[in-house]
């Protein structure tokens, strides 16, 4: 699939701007109005960035619960 330069510009920036300064992106989105192609990869890309957050969460508490089972199921009092 081909993206547009304005779409991908705009995914790009809504990526980085959401990593580095969520309070900034968060009142840029409220304030944005339309519905261009650099809008939607605005969106596509704080989108994206909070997916990946959210996978990296999971997996860091799955792998918190695992080590914490085999550690404690080896104790002896």
């Amino acid at each position: 699939m081909e993206v547009s330069k304005d779409y991908l510009k705009g995914f790009n920036s809504g990526y980085i701007v959401r990593k580095n300064h969520p309070l900034l992106m968060k009142k840029l989105l409220n304030g944005v109005k339309g519905n261009s192609e650099l809008v939607q990869g605005l969106k596509a890309g704080v989108s994206q960035f909070e997916k990946e957050v959210a996978i990296n969460i999971n997996q860091f508490k799955q792998g918190t619960r695992s080590k914490g089972h085999s550690k404690g199921s080896n104790l002896e009092f």
